[in-house]
């Protein structure tokens, strides 16, 4: 069974495909389609470590362009006003 974890955080709903309910509803689907996924929300790189240090996965999808405390982020990444 091939292993997935999902990464959000403040930020998924400006950098990512959606809400956390839209995560969610993929990562169900994954696990009703044989596949064992799970997310998890991150706010500091340190967080993001931790959790592919204590699992090992086949892939890790990731909602965010930047792992960020801030639900503004993007804004700032791409310079937007």
């Amino acid at each position: 069974m091939k292993r997935i974890l999902i990464i959000t955080g403040p930020g998924g709903d400006a950098q990512g495909w959606g809400n956390l309910e839209i995560t969610e509803q993929l990562c169900d689907a994954l696990n009703s389609a044989d596949k064992s996924a799970e997310i998890v929300y991150v706010e500091k790189k340190e967080e993001l470590l931790k959790a592919i240090e204590e699992k090992s996965y086949d892939i890790i999808w990731s909602a965010l362009y930047h792992v960020s405390e801030e639900i503004t982020t993007l804004n700032k990444v791409f310079c937007f006003n």
